[in-house]
Parts: structure tokens; C-alpha cells; sequence
């Protein structure tokens, strides 16, 4: 017959044994197995596979303003009335390619394109659209900013002329397409740059090859642009009268500040810009600056040639150096920072692309994320648990705080801040010139949502609000998969007088909302099952892994009472 102290022996032994193995198997084999599972490599085929081609389906709707009363925008005491168009909506195929796997660290190009989904009710891409002339308004920065100041004035009359023999005036009228992917043209433009090069021998840096517009194409705005090129890069002594020319020349084109363009137009079909090059060509044989070849047929959209395309060479961690470095932008483009901004700190590449998130979410911190849309890194902040297809996940927001002007880490954001921090934008606005090529371009949440109020004050129509205009994103906190994402972006354009004359250009200096993007992801049906059924495993092994160490824990102190009562007194 066994004995008392043989039976407290093997009751104490298989509790070790059961500490040991629940140990082994619930903090180092499991944990090594999910890691591995989890690492982005090629003999990881169906991790690869979701990444590189993601089964999850990413929508991006586009809403646009039409100023309904712009027939007169001269009127400085008339308020622009605003009216929002949309969605026009678009499904993104996006597909990563040319993938190198070395030292842990991936490198790629992700191609995106654009696929029209035409929502019920939608008006269609070849709805006509009044807004402001981002090409005017870029050359007349141009002029105000370059020429000298002696000549600033009278460059930016003849650029204004020039338009306007053009036809090109400072608001327009474009489809939805031409503003998107399609673009229109920048001829008109082209060719006052040509002649401003020719009258003033200001040098002019390189002019695109294929000159259009569009917000998805070459990210060059038109009418505003040329006034800004002028502004910006003429001699002081020139700028004033070059912008005059410029305005004038533009006003015999028929360009003008605001404008009317089909939506087609205004997005991916774009709208020719040959009264720009005309203008361009003029102001070269008149001051003799020497420009570069011109493009036969310029067109301008505000994503104008941009579907098919991509945002660059990424490198990334894969997980096989820590997945807490999963995702994690290591260098874009062959640099490890963009030089935009006027210190480190803000050229910064942190983060991940927004498509991937290390595991383990910690909602103490800030979540990076690195936007090629607008050259720069921001953070968003946790707010609250939310639910979706089953899955609880972590929310996080982009505080206001991000585009806060007078937080003192976004100093560096605005280009004047050293000169005169009075030159800077109020909060909500992010001054995109630096990374745009000067082009007066600026980014704000829709409706300006979380910004100064003066600038949704400067019109009526805009109704900032937290659920429609605020860019949040959800992660399972144990995998760090994301299950809903939106991302909102409104351009804007910098609208002023720069150095043309009131009698031409007598409109008030606004920031001009032209449209405002919502790109959304949400995990499907299918997946959502498969991210439930991996939480519901590892859920499973960590209650079984705590079971059995507490089961051997209650062994071995069972061993140790049953010694207690077996061992002669």
C-alpha cells in the first residue's frame, strides 16, 4: 500500500510539473508561436498576402463647396455663401509592389487607384461647380512673394490682364471630375510665366511637363498659384506691376479668381490650362526669363493624374525585430525625415502609414502615424472603447491640440514664425507652401472643424461638427488590427489681393474651402470572424494558462499540507 509521504511526494511533483509546463507553454512557446504568426514575410503567406493586398474595403467620398453668390466676389460687404455638393463617391484598390525583405525591414510602393461607385442620388461627375481659381490666386502669390518689390505691382496687373484675355478669372466653374483626377489645363498660366521671365529675367524654377491642375495631380493650384509664383519669386521692383499684367492678361483669357467647373472637372478630369501658358509665354518674351520646355495640352484637377499612382517608397519595420516596432516608418522616399518644416522636431517620420499597428495597445499613449498628405507625422489620443461587428475596440482622436498654432511644438509648422509669428495662420490651418512648391494651398478639418471660428464665420453654409468632420480610428487592443478607420481632409485655398490692385481684385483675404474628403475603412464580415476567432484563442490561452499554474500552485500547496499531516509527530 502506498504511503502518506509517497502520495504527498507525487501530489507535489505533478504541481511542479504543471507550474513548469503551464509556464513554458503560456509565457514563452504560445507567445513565440503568436509572434511568429504575426511577423510580415513572404513564407508567412496569408499575413503577406493581407498586407500586400488588403481584403479589407477602403472607401473615399469627396463633398465640394459651390458659391452660389460669386457673380460679384469684388463685393467685399456681400458674405460667400456656401453649398456642399456630395458624396461623389470612390472605391480604392490599393496593392503593395517591388517588396524587398532585408535586415527585418520591408520596402515597397503601394499603388492606389480610383474606381467611381456612384452612390443612389449622386449628381454626377459632370455637375458644374463655382469656386474660387486656385492657379489665379497661386501665380499672384507667386508674384507678390518672388518679384522684386518694384515690380511686383506691375506684374501682378499684367498677370491679371492676362488672364483675363485668357478667360482665366479668380473664380471658376469646373466639373467635380476635372477638379478630381482629370484636372484642367495650366496653359494660360505657362505662358504668363514665360512672358514674366522674358520682361524681368527672373529666373523661374522648373515648370511641370505636363501642366493641369488637380488636387490628386502634381498638387499645383492655378489662378491664386500664379499670383503667389509672381508674389514670391519676382523682384520686388517687378512684382507689383506683374501682377497687375498678370490679373489683366488672365481677364482677357477669361480666367478669373472664381470659376465654374463640372465635378468631373474640378477631380480627376481636370480643365485646360492654356490661357496660363499663353500668359507664361507672353511674360517671357517681354522679360526675357528663360523658362522650360511647355507642355502641348497643361491641364489642372485638384486630383488631376493621381488614380494609379502612388505616394512613394516606404520602408517598414515587419515585426521580426519586436512587434512592438510593427508597421513603423523607418525612412520614405530613401530619408529617414522630410526637410519641409523649420526644425527636427517637426520633420520627423514617426509611426506607422495607418494601415498597421503593433499588437498589445497601450491607451496611456500616442498613436503616430506618418501622412504623406500632409508631409508631416501626427498623433491621436485615445477616447473611448466602441464596438464594431462584435469587436470592442480602442478609439483614438486627433486632438485639437495637433493643428493648434500656439502650441509651441507647432511653431515649426508655419513657415514666418521666426520673421513674424503674427504671419502665421490661426489654429485648425496647416500652411502646405513649404512641401507644395509655394502654391497657397492650405489643410483643415472639414468645415473647419476644431479651428479658429473666424474662418467658418467668413461664410454661411459651413457647420463644423464633431461626428461628420472628426478623423478617428478603432484597434482591437490585443492584435492592434484596425476595424474602422476614417481619415477627413478639407483644401483650402489662400485666397488675398497680393500685389493685385483693389480696382482689379477687391475681395476680402479669406481662407476659401474648395472641398473636403472622407476616406473610410471598416473591417468586413469575414475578417471581423477571423480577428474574433484569433482574440477568442488567445482570450482561451491566457484563462488556460492562469487555470493551470493556479491548478499546480494548488497542487504543490496540497503536497505541502498533506506532508504536514503525514509526517510523524
Amino acid at each position: 500500500m502506498v504511503s502518506g509521504i509517497v502520495k504527498t511526494g507525487i501530489v507535489a511533483a505533478v504541481g511542479v510539473v504543471v507550474i513548469v509546463l503551464s509556464s513554458t507553454l503560456g509565457w514563452i512557446l504560445v507567445p513565440d508561436i503568436a509572434t511568429s504568426e504575426a511577423i510580415i514575410t513572404a513564407d508567412n503567406e496569408a499575413v503577406f498576402a493581407a498586407w500586400s493586398s488588403p481584403p479589407v474595403p477602403v472607401y473615399i467620398d469627396f463633398f465640394l463647396f459651390n458659391c452660389t453668390n460669386c457673380e460679384d466676389p469684388t463685393d467685399q460687404d456681400v458674405v460667400l455663401h456656401l453649398d456642399q455638393l456630395g458624396p461623389f463617391s470612390f472605391t480604392e484598390g490599393r496593392i503593395k509592389y517591388g517588396v524587398i525583405e532585408k535586415n527585418g525591414l520591408l520596402t515597397y510602393r503601394e499603388n492606389i487607384t480610383y474606381f467611381h461607385t456612384p452612390g443612389v442620388g449622386e449628381l454626377g461627375l459632370d455637375v458644374e461647380v463655382v469656386t474660387v481659381n486656385p492657379v489665379y490666386f497661386t501665380l499672384a502669390s507667386l508674384i507678390s512673394d518672388l518679384a522684386p518689390e518694384d515690380l511686383a505691382d506691375g506684374l501682378s496687373i499684367i498677370m491679371h490682364n492676362k488672364l483675363d484675355e485668357e478667360d482665366e478669372k479668380p473664380f471658376m466653374k469646373r466639373k467635380v471630375r476635372e477638379m478630381l483626377f482629370d484636372g484642367w489645363s495650366l496653359k494660360p498660366y505657362i505662358k504668363i510665366l514665360e512672358s514674366f521671365q522674358n520682361e524681368t529675367g527672373v529666373e523661374l524654377p522648373p515648370l511641370p511637363a505636363d501642366p493641369k491642375f488637380g488636387f490628386f495631380y502634381g498638387r499645383n493650384p492655378v489662378y491664386f498659384t500664379l499670383a503667389s509664383l509672381i508674389s514670391d519669386l519676382a523682384p520686388e521692383d517687378l512684382a507689383d506691376r506683374l501682377s497687375i499684367i498678370m490679373h489683366n492678361k488672365l481677364d482677357e483669357e477669361g480666367e478669373k479668381p472664381f470659376m465654374k467647373r463640372k465635378v468631373r472637372e474640378m477631380l480627376f478630369d481636370g480643365w485646360s490650362l492654356q490661357p496660363y501658358i499663353n500668359i507664361l509665354e507672353s511674360f517671357q518674351n517681354e522679360t526675357g526669363i528663360e523658362l522650360p520646355p511647355l507642355p502641348d495640352d497643361p491641364k489642372f484637377g485638384f486630383f488631376y493624374g493621381r488614380n494609379g499612382t502612388n505616394l512613394g517608397v516606404f520602408k517598414i519595420e515587419s515585426g521580426a525585430n519586436g512587434l512592438d516596432q510593427l508597421g513603423f516608418i523607418r525612412t520614405w522616399n530613401g530619408k529617414e525625415s522630410v526637410d519641409y518644416w523649420n526644425d527636427i522636431y517637426c520633420n520627423m517620420i514617426n509611426g506607422t502609414d495607418g494601415a498597421i499597428y503593433p499588437p498589445l495597445v497601450d491607451t496611456s499613449e500616442k498613436v503616430y502615424i506618418f501622412t504623406p498628405d500632409l508631409c508631416r507625422s501626427v498623433y491621436a489620443t485615445y477616447e473611448r472603447d466602441v464596438e464594431t461587428e462584435g469587436i470592442i475596440g480602442n478609439r483614438f482622436t486627433v486632438p485639437e491640440i495637433v493643428f493648434n498654432t500656439y502650441d509651441p511644438e507647432n511653431l515649426c509648422y508655419c513657415p514666418d514664425h521666426k520673421i513674424d509669428p503674427d504671419l502665421c495662420f490661426s489654429t485648425g490651418i496647416l500652411d502646405m507652401r513649404p512641401c507644395l512648391f509655394g502654391a497657397p494651398v492650405l489643410l483643415s478639418t472639414p468645415h473647419f472643424y476644431m479651428g479658429d471660428e473666424k474662418y467658418v464665420k467668413a461664410f454661411t453654409g459651413l457647420a463644423p461638427n464633431k461626428e461628420w468632420h472628426e478623423t478617428h480610428f478603432d484597434l482591437e487592443p490585443l492584435l492592434g488590427v484596425p476595424i474602422f478607420a476614417s481619415k477627413r481632409l478639407q483644401l483650402n485655398v489662400d485666397v488675398r489681393k497680393y500685389k493685385v490692385p483693389p480696382r482689379l481684385l477687391n475681395i476680402n483675404d479669406t481662407v476659401f474651402p474648395i472641398l473636403w474628403i472622407n476616406e473610410t475603412a471598416k473591417l468586413d464580415q469575414p475578417s471581423a470572424q477571423d480577428v474574433n476567432k484569433a482574440v477568442n484563442v488567445i482570450d482561451a490561452l491566457n484563462i488556460s494558462r492562469w487555470c493551470f499554474l493556479a491548478a499546480g500552485i494548488a497542487l504543490v500547496i496540497a503536497g505541502f499540507v498533506m506532508l504536514i499531516i503525514y509526517l510523524p509527530r
